[in-house]
């Protein structure tokens, strides 16, 4: 049994701040949620920073990806979807292995580790070693692929190799290391400057349980390429009521809200330069037996 209902429990995370300023933006609020758990109804499938991170203009990594999330669609229905869900380890020994093993490039570096909080709605727990077996360094799947998704998703161990095992989180994820909130906060002032009062209310919005301010992907599909763009959830703040809340809480917990000391003005960040777009040079399409 690899899967899990409702839990809290401790766990890691690596959150490369560098490589995406939305991974920073989500980092400085301190909290933030799987895909699922936004609330938004924006046109195209919702995916997590991390896997629009992996997918960077691939093909074959989106090829790859969606083989796996059919696989499980099919399959395993019951388990968290890797397109949506967020990834967390919940064992040191697995992140020792991690770095043993050394294969595992990227952000996998121990200045982006931090210890977090999460609050799971449900979970999955796999051996992420299997992914390896499934793609090819190039991204592209393997003749055993589909063996081997099978063997992921049913949460079997790997035969050759010590266990990393992850779990694939639908719930929130509160961010416990001061450090990293910090870089993180240094990294939003200098990318988008006159962004620093809206992500003061993302903070704020996030202390009193609001989603607001959550970064998050969404794709959709053009007549020959794939688009990845990037939003940040902005519901409640349309709400009085959501000031109402905050203001009720403050004024009990001054200590805990966020202030800067920028314009009082919401000023939305450009995110479009960072929006991705892939060429198709065929359907993504798999059948899956």
């Amino acid at each position: 049994m690899n899967t899990y209902g409702r839990q809290d429990f401790e766990g890691f995370v690596y959150l490369d701040i560098h490589s995406h300023p939305l991974v920073a933006w989500n980092t400085a609020r301190g909290v933030y949620c799987s895909v699922d758990c936004l609330g938004e109804n924006k046109p195209g499938l919702a995916l997590s920073l991390s896997m629009a991170n992996m997918m960077k203009g691939s093909e074959d990594r989106l090829r790859s990806e969606m083989a796996i999330e059919l696989v499980r669609e099919k399959l395993f229905p019951e388990h968290v979807s890797r397109l949506r869900g967020v990834f967390v380890f919940d064992d040191v020994d697995s992140i020792s292995n991690l770095w043993y093993g050394g294969e595992w490039g990227g952000h996998f570096q121990d200045r982006y580790l931090t210890d977090v909080g999460v609050s799971a709605n449900r979970s999955c727990r796999l051996d992420a070693n299997w992914i390896m077996d499934i793609m090819d360094s190039s991204n592209k799947l393997t003749t055993e692929w589909l063996e081997c998704t099978k063997n992921y998703w049913q949460g079997t161990p790997h035969p050759t190799k010590k266990p990393i095992w992850e779990r694939i989180v639908e719930g929130w994820i509160t961010i416990w290391g001061t450090n990293i909130k910090e870089q993180a906060c240094t990294e939003i002032f200098t990318y988008w400057p006159k962004s620093s009062k809206l992500l003061e209310y993302s903070c704020n919005a996030a202390i009193t349980q609001s989603n607001d301010g959550v970064a998050a992907a969404f794709l959709t599909t053009e007549e020959n390429h794939i688009s990845i763009d990037f939003y940040l959830r902005m519901v409640d703040v349309k709400e009085k009521s959501t000031f109402e809340r905050m203001d009720e809480y403050f004024n009990s917990h001054p200590e805990h809200r966020a202030t800067t000391n920028a314009e009082l003005i919401f000023c939305t960040p450009d995110m479009s330069d960072y929006s991705l777009r892939i060429p198709l040079t065929e359907t993504v399409d798999f059948l899956v037996r």
